[in-house]
């Protein structure tokens, strides 16, 4: 018996295992609206055996992408599913699931299916980024980006940054279930620079000389600003400068860099942000609502194109006037589009208020949507430059040449 009891360990196995071989591995995913009753489901699959490390053999030539896009559609996200799963060979496996990216036409009419979906599904990750696409999402997945040819881990990296936008499942579900706060998403886009890189030498025509080959700089997926949702329908897109100033409201802005102009266009500076804080603040006057918002931001002077002379505290003062000015100009465009154009609370200013003073919100909530755009800011913006970089001086200019404080101010009143 004893035999016996040893063989049945030896031969015995895990009975569910699963082979990577029998996987077909979920990079990304894009959903556009296909018809009346019916959405379309792009998904990018992994094929491990086109990524190749760039140091191994045979590696310097053309390469395929690392992903291969596959399409069908349904009437519901799991209805789409089942018929992709009817024509793969492998098993669709979420775990490595970078990005949830959203066409214009299907957040329009309400993205909570999505939502609903990727909260419940066994193998999805809550912290997979959502992305909202103007036009059709599945032409964003389908391009190959020069330095992550994995686009859905490219556009996740980018997020990840966070001097945009970044929105998990898991955010936005609780931005759908919380109170006095709206959901919001990155815009994510196709963009063309248009910018040329030299390449190889061109062939010699007629006889000629052989020139520079110019490569026009391949599209890629970016970040572009923010898309505002009320409830779980989209209502519009922020742009770049215009996200940057909900970021500010919001507390989320974590890199960033501030370029102040002194007058003359030719003569600016950059203010490099490494911290950032924010808080919010509501005061109550009669039916008025006045949210105080306080910035405290800290950085490095990156950049002296002004030909100031960041040796002199009295300089240095007049420029953090300048940079907190600049972000509370950003602020104010960012509320003015956001309270009077959209008029959905993606700042959590209701959220605010019901976190101050609960018995208020108990009255205010249930006409938040007029209360809302009417809400007042109280500005108190504090920048600090703690360094001013290797040098106080900038290059090319001589020490007779320098603007102080006193030039500094004449020049900030003229502008």
């Amino acid at each position: 018996m004893a035999l016996l009891s040893l063989v049945a360990l030896a031969s015995g196995g895990c009975w569910d295992r699963t082979e990577v071989n029998d996987l077909a591995i979920v990079n990304g995913v894009a959903l556009d609206r296909a018809g009346p009753d019916s959405l379309e489901l792009t998904i990018a699959l992994a094929v491990p055996a086109r990524i190749t490390p760039p140091s191994s053999p045979g590696g310097g030539g053309a390469q395929l992408p690392p992903t291969t896009t596959r399409a069908t559609q349904g009437r519901t996200v799991p209805d789409a599913l089942s018929y992709m799963q009817e024509k793969l060979s492998r098993r669709l496996f979420w775990a490595h699931n970078a990005v949830i990216l959203i066409g214009e036409d299907l957040a329009r009419e309400g993205v909570s299916p999505v939502i609903e979906f990727f909260s419940r599904q066994r193998e999805a990750r809550l912290r997979t980024v959502i992305g909202v696409v103007p036009g059709r999402a599945k032409d964003v997945l389908a391009v190959v980006t020069p330095l992550q040819p994995i686009t859905p881990t490219a556009i996740r990296d980018i997020q990840s940054f966070r001097t945009s936008v970044m929105t998990t499942v898991l955010d936005f579900a609780a931005a759908l279930s919380a109170e006095g706060q709206e959901p919001i998403a990155a815009r994510v886009q196709v963009v063309h620079s248009g910018a040329a890189e030299p390449g190889m030498l061109e062939a010699p025509q007629d006889g000629g000389n052989a020139g520079p080959m110019i490569q026009k700089d391949p599209p890629q997926p970016a970040v572009t600003g923010a898309a505002l949702f009320k409830g779980d329908r989209l209502v519009g897109f922020l742009d770049d400068v215009e996200t940057r100033g909900v970021l500010w409201l919001r507390n989320e802005l974590q890199r960033a860099t501030i370029t102040v102009t002194l007058g003359d266009p030719r003569r600016r500076v950059s203010f490099y942000l490494v911290r950032a804080e924010s808080t919010l603040t509501p005061r109550f006057h009669g039916d008025r609502v006045v949210m105080q918002v306080k910035v405290f931001t800290e950085g490095d002077l990156s950049e002296n194109a002004a030909g100031v002379d960041a040796s002199d505290p009295a300089v240095i003062r007049l420029l953090q006037q300048e940079v907190a000015e600049s972000v509370a100009e950003r602020i104010r465009r960012a509320s003015e589009k956001v309270q009077k154009g959209f008029r959905t609370d993606v700042f959590g200013f209701g959220e605010a208020v019901r976190r101050a003073d609960p018995r208020r919100w108990e009255e205010l909530k249930h006409r938040w949507e007029q209360v809302f755009p009417e809400v007042e800011l109280d500005l108190d913006i504090q920048a600090f430059i703690r360094r001013t970089g290797a040098s106080d001086k900038p290059l090319g200019v001589k020490e007779r040449g320098l603007l102080d404080a006193g030039d500094l101010r004449e020049m900030l009143e003229g502008k």
